[in-house]
């Protein structure tokens, strides 16, 4: 039961945390003549990154040991919360054209 319970407590606070970014984030930053062709990159490097994780996970587990590994996936994780914490413009309140307009760009379509 330990095991269960902490699968599930990881995918409920990665559901609460990073897990929705990627979906809110791409609908935002483009803007919207370029937004299908971003998101359909951002989406690329998305499956790509998952199908890194997936070929390293066991390399990494022989390597690194169990407690390592996941101390090493929990590394990126932290770097992610940063460059979202510090790259990422926080836009509540503001819509995008009035974010583009600050910034001297040309407002989204």
């Amino acid at each position: 039961w330990l095991a269960l319970s902490a699968v599930l407590f990881f995918r409920v606070a990665f559901s609460l945390s990073l897990g929705p970014l990627p979906y809110i984030i791409c609908a935002e930053i483009f803007p919207g003549r370029y937004r299908a062709a971003g998101v359909s990159l951002c989406w690329g490097i998305n499956w790509i990154s998952n199908f890194v994780v997936s070929l390293t996970f066991l390399p990494l587990l022989r390597v690194l040991s169990e407690s390592g590994t996941f101390f090493a996936y929990a590394a990126v994780c932290v770097l992610a919360i940063a460059f979202v914490k510090l790259r990422v413009p926080e836009l509540a309140g503001r819509s995008l054209d009035e974010e583009a307009a600050e910034a001297g760009e040309e407002a989204p379509a």
